[in-house]
């Protein structure tokens, strides 16, 4: 009987791990064209980033904004964005230009989920789009280039390093804890059998 009781618990234990769990997806309907993405967000622009906070469910990303098309004319800008998606391609990753579909609210401006937000390699068809739309940037300092042998400062690779590092995949801690848990009830019911 003891053994009978071991096997099923085993039993239900690789059931439950091997079994698919549910999976929550964002689902956007479709990506609006350039003309629909300009009439649909509050601002568009080329971000470079220079930073990425953390802040609870949210990354605080400070941008210097490399050109306006749409209603922002400060060169730098802090943004919210969700820690896990960003935007529809993912989170911003420090010392990349992207093309920013933002929207504005009473907190500020936002890089909601569904915005098509893109890296500037991936948007030539929306360039074309916005190539005479652009808007005035009120500059604080010059603009600044990497040239082709100039390397990022030290403090922005461990900055960058930090934030990788701190991105936390939960659904593999909730796998692991799981496990360990199911593993140490099985020992401790096969432990309180043989007594």
């Amino acid at each position: 009987m003891k053994k009978g009781i071991v096997t099923v618990l085993v039993s239900i234990f690789l059931i439950l791990m091997a079994s698919p769990t549910t999976a929550y997806a964002l689902s956007c309907v479709e990506m609006p064209t350039g003309e629909q993405g300009y009439e649909e967000y509050d601002g568009i622009i080329i971000g470079q980033v220079e930073d990425v906070v953390r802040e609870k469910e949210d990354n605080i990303i400070k941008l210097k904004v490399i050109k306006s098309f749409k209603k922002i004319e400060e060169e730098q800008l802090s943004v919210k964005e969700n820690v896990t998606w960003g935007s529809l391609r993912g989170p911003s990753e420090i010392g990349e230009e992207y093309l920013y579909y933002l929207r504005e609210s009473d907190n500020g401006w936002e890089n909601p989920l569904c915005s098509p937000t893109m890296k500037v390699a991936d948007a030539t068809e929306e360039f074309i789009f916005l190539k005479d739309k652009e808007v005035p940037i009120q500059r604080v300092s010059a603009p600044t280039e990497l040239g082709p042998d100039d390397k990022p400062s030290q403090a922005s690779k461990t900055n960058e390093s930090i934030t990788k590092s701190t991105s936390t995949n939960w659904t593999g801690i909730v796998i692991i804890v799981g496990l360990a848990g199911g593993v140490l009830f099985v020992l401790w019911r096969l432990r309180s059998i043989r007594k």
